[in-house]
């Protein structure tokens, strides 16, 4: 019933107004809230999809009538006013559900103050290969979350494309269960923005990898929040972002780990590496772990630098010009990463990272 779908809306905001705002993000709060209003109005989104083995519904219908979305909408959110804002006012969404081996591919356009919320459920012993690729105008916000059942696979690459000058809010967001696994590779390029990657192992062997590339250009700012949550025993986590800057562009990471008291057995590793194409961009890293338990095994790394001047030197002394060489070093700082990511995503985020390399 619509009824149900107001009153978790109400409960969001008024969870969201119980928060206190992070500095680094209250610019992009104002200029999104502004134009992203509590009646959902003005902003515009349009999803295209395909898939097999997989059914997709518009989420407000999955919601209303109870189809398995309830019990699971908004359960793996961050703890963040901006996470809860865009969770409640949210405009148009899928709820995709894959109870087999699924094929999915989404283009998501939102522009003008568009929010959407794409909910995916990977059931018992499923599998799913996603592509989600995200044209963002002005401002707008997103959220992407998924639910993994036990023994569950899924691959979820996220391809985000903002125009110049542009404001956004992405959070990708997923409960993992016993001996579920599950990949993230998110890449996100253009305008000022923030983006919040959170999961968490809720169940025996719950296994994560969340691979993230970032390249702010010209004066962009953008803001990276990433975590895995530990709640239960043996699981494993690993969350590695590469992020490149150029001109003037600034990048605010900060990622977490959090092991709980009975998360004993986990294994967790969090990376942070950045390369400065420019010395006038600037990079703030800071990694943290929290750990209520022995018997676990955690690491944590943040790296700040330059391009490799010895790389760059080499490829200059076998007849590679200049400007050549600092882009063939460029593009190998992700190209380990990229060996990740399959296909089409991966041929994609090449292609837009050799953009922003040929514009630096």
């Amino acid at each position: 019933m619509e009824d149900w779908i107001a009153k978790k809306r109400a409960e969001l905001e008024a969870a969201a107004h119980s928060m206190p705002a992070e500095n680094a993000e209250k610019k992009f709060e104002e200029r999104l809230l502004a134009a992203i209003g509590k009646e959902n109005a003005g902003g515009k989104v349009t999803f295209v999809h395909r898939g097999k083995n997989v059914k997709i519904v518009a989420l407000e219908n999955a919601l209303s009538s109870d189809s398995g979305a309830r019990s699971i909408f908004a359960s793996a959110l961050w703890k963040t006013r901006l996470a809860h804002f865009a969770a409640a006012r949210f405009q148009d969404g899928l709820f995709v559900d894959a109870s087999k081996n699924a094929e999915i591919e989404i283009e998501v356009n939102a522009k003008n103050g568009g929010n959407f919320y794409v909910l995916l459920l990977v059931e018992k012993d499923a599998g799913m290969n996603a592509i989600i690729r995200i044209k963002g105008a002005k401002e707008s916000m997103g959220t992407i979350e998924a639910v993994l059942g036990e023994n569950a696979n899924a691959n979820i690459s996220v391809l985000s494309a903002y125009a110049e000058n542009s404001t956004h809010f992405l959070q990708t967001c997923a409960n993992v269960k016993r001996d579920a696994h599950l990949q993230w590779f998110v890449a996100s390029f253009g305008g000022d923005g923030s983006a919040h990657a959170k999961n968490s192992l809720v169940e025996e062997g719950a296994n994560c990898r969340n691979y993230g590339i970032f390249f702010p250009t010209g004066k962009e700012r953008m803001v990276v929040r990433t975590g895995t949550r530990h709640a239960a025993i043996a699981t494993f986590g690993d969350i590695l972002t590469k992020s490149a800057l150029a001109h003037e562009s600034v990048l605010d990471y900060k990622g977490g780990v959090r092991i709980e008291r009975n998360a004993v057995k986990s294994e967790s590793d969090l990376n942070s590496r950045n390369i400065m194409l420019s010395d006038r961009c600037h990079v703030d890293a800071i990694p943290y772990l929290e750990i209520e338990t022995n018997d676990v095994k955690a690491s944590h790394g943040t790296s700040v630098g330059q391009l490799d001047e010895d790389e760059v030197f080499y490829l200059k002394s076998r007849g590679i010009g200049d400007k050549e060489a600092q882009k063939l070093v460029a593009m190998g700082f992700f190209a380990k990463m990229l060996q990740n990511c399959a296909g089409k995503a991966k041929e994609e985020i090449e292609k837009e990272i050799e953009r922003c390399i040929d514009g630096s």
